[in-house]
């Protein structure tokens, strides 16, 4: 990914996602005992592995949300990530997929 993709990618991830998450109970979301996971949350995490890389990814420690959260797998983000890396050749195509998925467009699509 270009320089240029890359903040494309930082911008949505702050503007789009993190300035305007969704209300949990409005989203695909889970609840184990105090643990939570939401699909905003995912998105998070899929673009920051997007921004920083794999490598980076697996070194940074999780969110304090994430941490001991046994409804989130780093290996499963890494997945989704590297599956969306794949099928979409540029940052709008992966933006876009994430906006269709945040708005119910496409459910039927993982991540």
């Amino acid at each position: 990914m270009t320089d240029n993709e890359i903040y494309r990618l930082k911008d949505y991830l702050q503007e789009g996602i993190i300035n305007h998450l969704r209300p949990f109970e409005e989203q695909p979301h889970g609840r184990l005992g105090k643990y939570l996971y939401c699909e905003d949350w995912e998105f998070m995490e899929i673009l920051k592995y997007l921004i920083i890389g794999k490598e980076g990814y697996l070194l940074e420690s999780p969110p304090k949300r994430l941490k001991e959260n046994p409804l989130w797998s780093q290996t499963e983000i890494v997945d989704k990530a590297e599956k969306i890396l794949a099928e979409y050749s540029s940052a709008e195509k992966i933006i876009e997929h994430i906006k269709e998925r945040r708005d119910g467009r496409n459910p039927s699509r993982g991540a």
